[in-house]
């Protein structure tokens, strides 16, 4: 479990020898600094888009609060594995 800018290093280092899983998979812009401003952050202290989990090269993104926390779970979390499926077909993954 590492931070998602960390998935880029751990993966140039290790290569495909270890899976890597980022926690803190938010809906918030996908350019710009990690810490966004007027999202809720819980106690992370950064968070990442979806396309952005995937731009670090991290295998797994841990999506939790947003879902858990959600009126509907069950639309939530289809918006994000929608989300990330979406993004690994556009960019041939």
């Amino acid at each position: 479990i590492c931070p998602g800018l960390m998935g880029q290093t751990i993966k140039s280092i290790f290569g495909d020898k270890i899976e890597t899983f980022s926690p803190g998979v938010r809906l918030v812009p996908d350019t710009g600094p990690t810490n966004h401003e007027n999202v809720d952050v819980d106690d992370h202290l950064s968070v990442h888009s979806p396309r952005q989990i995937f731009l670090f090269k991290t295998d797994y993104a841990i999506v939790g609060r947003p879902i858990t926390l959600s009126i509907d779970k069950k639309e939530s979390a289809t918006l994000f594995k929608n989300m990330l499926m979406g993004i690994g077909q556009v960019e041939g993954k």
